[in-house]
Parts: structure tokens; sequence; C-alpha cells
């Protein structure tokens, strides 16, 4: 890589990079691969007269990696997947609408860099550019620091929130996870009530279909089908 070059590309660096770079929690050695990555085609063809300044090469870059990323995170953890439920779950990992959710996590879209028109055209809530964003954002990391670099970042704030919203908040989980793969919703339902008063315990299904479905008792409803949309993910991704 010849960084005396891409210096001289971006010669002056805005005080905001240096900012946004505290909020993913990567320190660059060029921070001008970060710059790069929050410069959209519009702002570039507007303040260079240059469009190939803008991040689209490094969102190139960016998506090779998260594929590679994902794909060896879904092999490691759902070794009784066949290849057509490991691809259909990576493209709900690193979908337009899960990278726009990342983005929102660390603040990206306040530092990107619009041309006056997109920036009218409300550029910044646009999840086609800000998942673009984070694409080349994970391009500039790995030409800055390797991929160990790059992963972890994907580990941090891509597929570690997948982890985190399966536990804290299952139902929600497993709802977006049945829609993605079988186009259903689950079902919440009741099977009977042991015990009485304070002793009371509630058994509750929850199920997409009559061979996939968990059941699971608690003294709290709510808490039953939490446990039960738990143990159903588990199921749907051991």
């Amino acid at each position: 890589m010849d960084w005396d070059a891409y210096k001289s590309m971006y010669p002056v660096v805005p005080g905001e990079v240096y900012d946004f770079q505290k909020n993913i929690g990567y320190e660059f050695k060029h921070i001008e691969c970060l710059y790069n990555a929050l410069i959209h085609s519009s702002y570039a063809s507007e303040h260079y007269r240059d469009v190939s300044r803008c991040n689209e090469r490094l969102e190139f870059l960016g998506d090779a990696v998260l594929e590679n990323v994902s794909s060896e995170y879904i092999y490691m953890t759902r070794p009784d997947d066949r290849e057509g439920s490991m691809s259909s779950y990576r493209a709900s990992l690193v979908c337009e609408g899960a990278l726009y959710d990342c983005a929102l996590k660390f603040g990206l879209p306040e530092y990107l860099y619009l041309g006056v028109g997109e920036e009218k055209n409300g550029g910044r809530k646009k999840p086609s550019i800000v998942s673009d964003a984070v694409e080349a954002v994970i391009g500039a990391i790995y030409i800055d620091g390797g991929f160990e670099a790059a992963k972890a970042f994907v580990y941090e704030y891509i597929l570690k929130g997948e982890r985190e919203k399966k536990i804290h908040d299952p139902k929600t989980y497993v709802q977006n996870l049945a829609q993605k793969l079988y186009k259903k919703t689950p079902v919440y339902e009741c099977v009977r009530e042991e015990g009485e008063g304070i002793e009371r315990v509630y058994v509750m299904r929850c199920y997409i279909d009559d061979g996939l479905f968990a059941v699971v008792s608690d003294k709290s409803k709510k808490r039953a089908c939490e446990k039960a949309a738990l143990e159903l993910i588990d199921r749907i991704e051991p």
C-alpha cells in the first residue's frame, strides 16, 4: 500500500473523523483510511471533483471481509446446518437492515460526508447509504490493521449484537428468525396451569409448526414465554 499517495489524496482530515474513531474503539495508524470510508460519492464529486475518492472501493473490500468473517462464525457455531440454511442465516446477519442497526450503535450516520443534494434528500437516514458505509469502515480497518482487527470489529458490533438480542429479547429474536427462515410467526399458548395461589405454574408452548416447538413452565407467564422462545431459538440455532 502506497501510504504517501493515500495521504496526498486526503491532505486534511477533519477533526470529526478523530471523534468517530473513538466511537468504534479502533485507533487507526492511517486516519485517512477512516476518512475515506465516510465519504459518499456525492461528496467526493462535489468537493474533490473526483468520485474515485469516495468509499465505494473500501465498501467492496469490507463486503468481502464481512462475508468471510460471518461465514466462519456460522460454520463454527452451527455445526448441524446444511449449506442452504447457513446461507440464509448469513444473509440475515449481514443484510442492509442489520448493518444499519449496527451503524446506529456508534453514531455513524452523523459522521458521513454527503453532497448537498444527498444531504437534502435525507441521505443520513437511508439504510442503503449507511449500511454501505459500515462495510467501508470494515474495509478501512482491514487495510489499516489487517484481518484480525477487522474481524474483531465485526464480532463486537455485528455478531455480538446477535447473541445479545437472543439472550435479552428472545421473543423478538425468534420472531425475526422465524419470519426470515420459515415465513411464519411464532405462536404462544398456555397448555395448562398447575398448582394454586402463589404456587401456580404456567406451562407455555411456543411453536412455529407442529415439528418445531418448545414447552416450558414458570410461575410467570411472561418469563415462561421468554424461556420457551429462547429454547426454540436454541433448537433452530444449536
